[in-house]
């Protein structure tokens, strides 16, 4: 839907922003907003993004840190 779309367009660059500033708390309850909005092929990339939080959560990277993520299984 169009105003699914709209809404994405604000929420995603905050989720990303607070992805790289580390604030997972934050980039949890944005992901789980765009998630909501049922745009379709997102539910992929959102996965991703989930994994790698957890990731952090258990491991956090560090306060140098450059938003780069690096795969440590395959």
């Amino acid at each position: 839907p169009e105003g699914a779309m709209d809404e994405l367009l604000q929420l995603h660059p905050a989720f990303i922003a607070a992805y790289r500033s580390q604030q997972w708390e934050e980039a949890l309850a944005l992901k789980a907003k765009a998630s909501a909005l049922g745009v379709p092929g997102l539910e992929k990339l959102y996965d991703i993004y989930q994994h790698r939080i957890d990731d952090y959560l258990a491991n956090p990277p560090g306060a140098d840190w450059d938003g780069a993520y690096t795969a440590t299984e395959k």
